[in-house]
């Protein structure tokens, strides 16, 4: 009984944050093949203050954002699951949010175990949900799909009445389904805390830097919808979202970056299009 229970213990331990010594990956790095394409790629990054296996995850999605690109591989990092619920004293902070928490439940991140990531949402051998060593691999396919639409967006921030505006134009390059939805989300970088990482002694590591952090969506969770009926080639919708920021958030607007993508949420959940960009900062 008491090797069964030690056992589940480990079993346990397991599932919450995954292993990822000898974890196999794709260590080469090149430019999609199609330098012509404007398909870019969404990867986001399921990881927790409290994973000591995590930081290991980010230091890959940072080389693959720089190897490709900040602008054709955006990284996002969504806080999820026990592991990264705050932990007084050392991480007081509360990094989760309703939206990655929506996310996490949708496609049952956590459950499996972080760190973990999804690379456009899209399904590859028969998973969604991947290890660091299979994201290279998923990116450089994803690349090399014809893009379906193309989004313009610029966006504002208004320090005194705290609002941002998005002002998106997407563009359909090929005829598109009633299910395209837009959605706008704010992440955080430059963030300073706690990071348990278990390749150092202690493993609590001071002064450890948050990039890419999800705070919030700008829209619902899911978006949108851009039309009721399908939408034919060459047309173009522009939306515009608007959000208040609360004013009991800490939120650095000057660190944050604005992330717009449209996904067909009602059928194959896929990330069609993303882009990244800068709010403007205004004072009205």
């Amino acid at each position: 009984m008491k090797h069964f229970i030690v056992s589940l213990a480990l079993l346990a331990t397991l599932i919450a944050c995954d292993v990822i010594e000898g974890d196999p990956r794709e260590d080469f790095v090149s430019p999609p093949e199609d330098t012509t394409s404007t398909r870019n790629v969404l990867l986001e990054d399921f990881t927790g203050q409290l994973c000591g296996n995590c930081p290991v995850a980010a230091e890959e999605a940072k080389r693959l954002e720089q190897a490709y690109g900040s602008d054709r591989l955006v990284v996002v990092a969504i806080h999820v699951g026990s592991l990264a619920a705050p932990s007084p004293p050392k991480y007081p902070r509360e990094f989760r949010s309703p939206t990655g928490n929506d996310v996490d439940n949708l496609f049952r991140v956590s459950a499996v175990g972080i760190p973990q990531g999804m690379v456009n949402r899209v399904e590859r051998n028969g998973r969604r949900v991947f290890t660091r060593g299979q994201w290279a691999a998923a990116i450089q396919d994803q690349f090399r799909v014809k893009p379906v639409v193309e989004i313009e967006a610029a966006a504002t921030y208004d320090s005194t009445t705290r609002q941002i505006v998005v002002d998106a134009s997407v563009l359909y390059k090929q005829r598109g389904s009633a299910d395209y939805r837009l959605v706008a989300m704010l992440v955080e970088n430059g963030i300073v805390g706690y990071q348990k990482d278990y390749r150092k002694t202690p493993s609590d590591v001071e002064n450890s830097r948050f990039d890419h952090l999800l705070r919030t969506s700008l829209s619902s969770t899911w978006g949108d919808a851009l039309s009721e009926y399908d939408v034919p080639a060459d047309q173009r919708i522009r939306r515009t979202i608007r959000y208040t920021v609360p004013a009991d958030v800490d939120w650095m607007i000057e660190n944050c970056d604005i992330i717009v993508y449209v996904h067909r949420h009602n059928s194959t959940r896929e990330v069609l299009q993303v882009v990244k960009i800068k709010p403007v900062l205004q004072k009205s």
